[in-house]
């Protein structure tokens, strides 16, 4: 079902190029009992507009007074946060999420419902009810005193993947596991050991990533961390029924970067996989940002693509998007105790730009930034404090990629048909319906007539168009508006 397009444009100069708008607070932390946003997470919608999540609490105070909260980016703002349902008792720092086709939102999260043990917990949106459906557990019923942290989700020909990894004694042991929702029964398969292996102690396989395919098959990369073992980072995807023998990323004896750590992994349209990691080469005390790309089946040697050459200052998290093979970003946060940074770094299909700082330059503790593309492949960035840095007002901090033009001008609102005209130089923006969760649609027509081209919620590059007279006109009303496009 299409929406009337609202007859709000927002007009943007002429580019003259893109740089990042600087840091800004999302959600102020206010003064009692010391409150904490933390554990930010990052997507986009259908319409590849930013939500971002993050769960608050106040020191001191039991974890059942935690909140979470989302916000989202309509095009110029943030909205005013929301609570989500207090169903969801999420209790460890790392959770993700990812829209279905449909508008669905899937969340997934360690929580512990007996206060012992964790377990995962998935909850969806039903945008067809506008409900939330009630939280469902995702692991299999522990028996062996399991936890069960470090959840990752992704949708793929409307395939839904959950990963994560559990332990016993302390992480001597630890395996990677997955399962795949079952839409007919409504709830989620067996849980699968991606590698199975029953070699004893000190086996210890680690935070997982999911991308799932055009084709629905889910791809998988993690850590593994053995004495003896000097491939630390490993791949396997499910097809047939099982999962394949993993596969090295990362090679300490072929002289590639070792440590793999906390790696993240996304796929692109084309079907190639994108992978970034910590790690360091062999006798190297400086760690970097690797990255590695999956293309017809073979994985490519990893690259460095920051230049930070002073040790003691270690990459904690990391993040990436990717809108093509020639527009990947990156970010990192780098540094120790309370004195941290962000970076991003764009990728071109050739060359890593040099990494820039993005965060408001004063020192926090934290970070762990996450990072989503908008509809023109521009990034957006979200950070916050660690969880366990309780020590100071922790804030959701967010800088984002955009054009950077000649005296913007402010928004303009049209009331039907005016007698005077609208100049357009560049971009024409479109912000989505009010009250809908379906973005507006519309069309730009020529003086004659004619539909040159169709409109959607947010920026439209209308820089290709001659010159001239146009009308905006409204998907379902008619209504209509007149714009003049310059140079």
């Amino acid at each position: 079902m299409k929406y009337a397009l609202p007859l709000i444009l927002v007009l943007t100069a002429i580019a003259l190029g893109q740089q990042w708008q600087g840091a800004k607070v999302i959600c102020k932390a206010d003064t009692m009992n010391r409150p904490y946003m933390t554990s930010v997470m990052l997507t986009s919608d259908t319409a590849d507009m930013p939500w971002i999540f993050w769960w608050r609490f106040r020191v001191g105070n039991p974890d059942s007074t935690r909140l979470h909260e989302m916000s989202h980016w309509d095009g110029r703002r943030w909205a005013e946060p929301k609570q989500l349902p207090n169903t969801i008792k999420q209790e460890g720092s790392y959770w993700d999420g990812v829209f279905a086709a449909d508008g669905g939102l899937w969340l997934v999260y360690p929580m512990r419902p007996l206060g012992n043990y964790f377990d995962i917990q998935s909850v969806r949106y039903d945008p067809s009810t506008g409900q939330w459906e009630l939280p469902i557990q995702v692991n299999a019923p522990d028996t062996n005193s399991l936890d069960d942290f470090y959840p990752r989700i992704d949708i793929g020909d409307g395939q839904v993947w959950a990963v994560w990894f559990n332990e016993v004694g302390s992480r001597a042991i630890c395996d990677i596991k997955a399962s795949h929702w079952d839409e007919g029964m409504h709830s989620w398969g067996p849980e699968l050991t991606v590698n199975p292996d029953t070699s004893g102690i000190n086996r210890v396989e680690w935070f997982p990533d999911v991308a799932v395919d055009g084709e629905g098959i889910p791809h998988v990369v993690w850590t593994c961390s053995r004495p003896s073992v000097s491939t630390p980072l490993l791949y396997s995807r499910h097809e047939n029924g099982q999962w394949t023998a993993p596969e090295s990323i990362s090679n300490q004896n072929a002289g590639g970067p070792y440590g793999g750590t906390r790696p993240r992994l996304v796929d692109d349209a084309e079907g190639n996989l994108h992978c970034v990691f910590i790690g360091a080469e062999p006798g190297d005390t400086v760690v970097g940002l690797y990255y590695c790309r999956r293309s017809g089946g073979i994985w490519s040697k990893p690259v460095r693509t920051d230049t930070w050459a002073t040790t003691g200052e270690p990459i904690w998290d990391k993040d990436i998007a990717v809108a093509s093979p020639t527009n990947i970003w990156v970010t990192f946060d780098r540094g120790g105790g309370s004195n941290w940074m962000v970076f991003a770094q764009h990728f071109d299909g050739h060359l890593w730009s040099p990494e820039e700082r993005i965060d408001d330059g004063r020192t926090f503790q934290g970070g762990f930034p996450k990072i989503t593309l908008d509809a023109d492949g521009r990034p957006f960035v979200a950070w916050s404090a660690d969880s366990s840095t309780r020590t100071s007002y922790a804030q959701v901090w967010y800088n984002r990629y955009a054009v950077v033009g000649l005296a913007e001008r402010q928004p303009a609102v049209l009331h039907g048909l005016q007698p005077e005209a609208t100049v357009v130089r560049g971009v024409l923006f479109v912000p989505p319906a009010k009250g809908k969760e379906r973005m507006a649609s519309g069309e730009l027509l020529d003086v004659s007539g004619r539909t040159v081209l169709e409109l959607r919620s947010g920026p439209n590059d209308v820089s290709h168009l001659a010159p001239g007279v146009y009308f905006v006109r409204a998907e379902g009303t008619g209504q209509r508006s007149k714009v003049i496009l310059t140079r």
